[in-house]
């Protein structure tokens, strides 16, 4: 029996985990959705050869050919795909740093709008 996870899931179970570590490391917040997209929706569900997905089976027995075609070339393909990514995010990471961007964690961050110096939150 062949068991399917969504990736939809994955993502949710995913965030958690990476949202910690971008903190304990202080990498800015905003990579985390292109850090877990380039690990679940790029090359693993599409490039390398035998991959579960719909968007693999369906095609396959359509054209009436296995779930492990091109094995070189889906390697290849995969390959660019990690290593270009993994350079774009380290690209973004490496500028936003640079900007002084850090972590910052919504439990962290005031709501500054609206408010006064002691708190109050009435018109002023």
């Amino acid at each position: 029996m062949l068991l399917r996870i969504s990736l939809f899931i994955v993502a949710f179970v995913m965030y958690p985990l990476a949202c910690e570590l971008f903190r304990v490391t202080d990498i800015p917040r905003r990579l985390i959705p292109g850090t877990i997209a380039l690990g679940i929706f790029t090359f693993t569900m599409t490039a390398l050869p035998g991959s579960p997905q719909v968007q693999n089976i369906i095609p396959g027995q359509f054209f009436g050919i296995e779930s492990f075609p091109g094995p070189g070339m889906g390697l290849m393909g995969g390959a660019l795909i990690f290593g270009g990514g993994l350079l774009w995010l380290e690209y973004r990471r490496r500028r936003l740093m640079a900007a002084g961007e850090h972590f910052d964690s919504p439990a962290n961050t005031v709501m500054s709008s609206g408010s006064s110096e002691d708190g109050d939150w009435s018109a002023s």
